[in-house]
């Protein structure tokens, strides 16, 4: 988009670039094909909204569309987030999908329920793929265990005495079938949650 084509007055020029160094700024967490993607559609929604002003001050007009459309780090944090975890969905990337939550839970109390759900999910998947590597560390504390009065205990423990550990090494491969299995399954869940939104 050619701005001296569209600009007389230089301010306007200025105040254009400017706003897009901003939107720049609030997307640089996405990559570049989808940084791209979405600068053109705010430049040709933020033009239209430009030509719709009504009034013959240039700067005026393109202030009053950008007023409009609003700061670009409060109105793109949801735009960013959906990609980041439409992309995450897609290539289940365990860093994109937590960096598309952290953009969720500024969202809204709908967002932040979600970002929440979705990132303990995440959490227990993280600490059933701890727990089978930790077993090799600390055989003793990790695992399964039954007590003499008949409670049970699941994950990593500091005191194990008197408790019988009943998975052994088997918790090795559980736990990580386990890990496996949730993140697959929260990353679905959440891919049809985004196409629901």
């Amino acid at each position: 988009m050619k701005l001296e084509n569209i600009f007389k007055d230089a301010n306007s020029i200025k105040i254009w670039q400017n706003y897009f160094k901003q939107v720049a700024k609030a997307m640089q967490v996405l990559d570049s094909d989808s940084r791209e993607e979405t600068a053109m559609e705010l430049q040709d929604h933020l033009y239209n909204s430009f030509k719709d002003e009504k009034g013959t001050d240039e700067v005026s007009r393109l202030l009053a569309a950008i007023e409009k459309l609003g700061e670009p780090h409060e109105f793109l944090k949801p735009v960013v987030s959906d990609k980041l975890l439409q992309r995450g969905t897609k290539t289940l990337s365990p860093k994109t999908l937590l960096t598309g939550l952290a953009y969720k839970l500024t969202g809204g109390i709908g967002s932040l329920f979600m970002a929440l759900l979705f990132g303990t999910g995440y959490l227990l998947t993280f600490i059933f793929g701890l727990m089978s590597f930790a077993k090799f560390l600390f055989p003793e504390n990790v695992g399964l265990f039954r007590r003499p009065d008949e409670s049970w205990s699941f994950g990593i423990l500091k005191v194990t005495e008197g408790a019988t550990e009943l998975l052994g090494y088997w918790i090795v491969p559980l736990g990580l079938l386990a890990a496996f299995i949730l993140y697959f399954i929260l990353t679905q869940l959440l891919k049809f949650t985004l196409k629901k939104e």
